[in-house]
């Protein structure tokens, strides 16, 4: 439902597909803070834009 979590998923995703994985928690953060700042505005657009989808979804599944 929170497309928040999909969000994380793309981070995820973009930190494996890197050819140097973190090494500690300092260097993960500063990754994921590239990660963060490299997602487009089109792609925020597109969660954000999804979320009445999900509700229906959600109400339909009678979940709400």
């Amino acid at each position: 439902m929170n497309p928040i979590e999909n969000a994380w998923n793309e981070l995820n995703r973009r930190l494996r597909n890197r050819t140097l994985l973190p090494t500690n928690k300092g260097h993960l953060w500063e990754m994921l803070q590239e990660e963060w700042a490299n997602l487009s505005i089109d792609y925020i657009h597109k969660l954000y834009d999804s979320i009445p989808r999900r509700i229906v979804a959600l109400q339909d599944a009678k979940g709400l």
